[in-house]
């Protein structure tokens, strides 16, 4: 969970939420926002090393991060055709199983 400071106090972005976050800062925020995001795409060589690379930038300075929101918990992955899949572990985790899972079967999945 990031924890938002001085100007950003009272903001609670959890890990899961972190990324769209972000984005969407980046897409509809001041010059220097949108810099931090074209300085992280540049830098990346694929999607997952992008996400990490502009989380990362985004939440220093005015944010303090509580790594309370990782504990390991049970999540649910529901692919495109409804099946499901049990996994237990940080919600990363649970994503990164997905993308691999979801692209075996070639189709798509969300992580509730």
């Amino acid at each position: 969970m990031n924890i938002g400071i001085g100007p950003e106090r009272g903001k609670r972005i959890p890990d899961r939420e972190a990324f769209g976050y972000v984005c969407n800062r980046c897409l509809y925020g001041s010059k220097e926002e949108i810099q931090i995001f074209e300085k992280a795409m540049k830098e990346s060589r694929d999607i997952q090393g992008f996400a990490k690379n502009i989380v990362k930038r985004f939440f220093t300075g005015n944010w303090v991060y509580d790594n309370t929101d990782n504990n390991d918990t049970l999540w649910i992955i529901r692919f495109s055709n409804d099946e499901l899949l049990s996994y237990y572990g940080s919600y990363i985790g649970a994503v990164l199983k997905g993308r691999e899972e979801a692209d075996k079967r070639g189709m798509g999945f969300v992580v509730n």
